[in-house]
């Protein structure tokens, strides 16, 4: 494919996701082992109108179960699940960190693998930021920051499709 099909495709992707609204999110997966008898907290600080979805599995442990605790920036408990193998939350946020949190302080014996993905979406600066940003860049620097931005709007809409 040449250059300039490339940077069409580009700008018909991007233009695609600005008119679509959709946004560009965060995808981040972790696998950790929690101890028997242990309680192990996770943290990820959010902007206010943004979404947080978490989905954790048990992939090994004595009867693949789990409790799981989540809650907001203010230290409420939004959610308590006990003895789950698996679980999928969305919510809206508001500023501040929130705290995730497996617990296996019920078992005395066995330890667990806990995979878990956080998906976070509507992450987009202020406006208001962005054009403070901008008049600090010029020339070339700001060309190269357009074209990243359709790059990163045409990995969203393969991340979709796939």
């Amino acid at each position: 494919m040449g250059k300039a099909a490339l940077i069409t495709l580009l700008a018909a992707v991007y233009t695609v996701q600005r008119c679509c609204g959709f946004s560009q999110s965060v995808d981040n997966d972790f696998t950790f082992t929690i101890p028997a008898g242990n309680r192990e907290c996770f943290f990820q600080t959010m902007k206010k109108d943004a979404t947080l979805e978490i989905e954790y599995q048990v992939l090994d442990g004595s009867s693949l179960d789990i409790d799981f605790y989540l809650y907001s920036p203010h230290g409420d408990l939004l959610l308590s699940e006990e003895r789950q193998s698996d679980g999928v939350h969305t919510l809206e946020t508001v500023d501040g960190d929130y705290q995730f949190c497996f617990d296996n302080t019920f078992s005395r014996i066995s330890e667990k693998v806990i995979f878990f993905e956080l998906i976070l979406d509507h992450l987009n600066e202020e406006v208001e930021e962005q054009e403070d940003w901008k008049n600090y860049v010029t020339g070339t620097d700001l060309l190269d920051m357009k074209l990243e931005d359709i790059l990163v709007g045409a990995l969203c809409i393969i991340g979709l499709i796939t």
